[in-house]
């Protein structure tokens, strides 16, 4: 199902800069708040990722490509020193509660308050 539902790396780009994106500017966002470009950049390209591959696949390709990338990363991760595979019910879930959480912040984006309370409460999860 997961390798039907993504064709080539183009999605793990918009991925890949929508949380890069993300993670640089929140550290300056109060000093320095995104332009209405680059959110507006960052939803469309969100939007795209979410509604083309659903929010479950995108986090599952996303776990897998981190953990091909960094191997050393799997021990952070209880589910990651089984064989992963797309019906591994503990990286499902992971990757769904992961992709929700990030969904969350893209939707209060331009609620800087609100993302920064977000960010703070799931950090303190992990």
């Amino acid at each position: 199902v997961l390798r039907q539902a993504v064709s080539g790396p183009t999605w793990f780009i918009f991925l890949y800069f929508i949380i890069v994106q993300l993670t640089k500017r929140l550290r300056r966002m109060m000093a320095h708040p995104l332009s209405d470009k680059s959110i507006d950049l960052i939803e469309d390209s969100w939007e795209f990722v979410r509604l083309r591959f659903g929010l479950q696949i995108t986090g599952m390709v996303m776990f897998k490509r981190l953990f091909e990338i960094s191997p050393n990363l799997k021990e952070l991760f209880p589910f990651a020193g089984e064989q992963l595979s797309d019906e591994h019910e503990g990286m499902k879930h992971h990757s769904l509660t992961v992709m929700t959480s990030l969904n969350d912040c893209i939707k209060m984006i331009w609620n800087v308050p609100k993302l920064k309370k977000k960010l703070f409460q799931s950090s303190r999860r992990n």
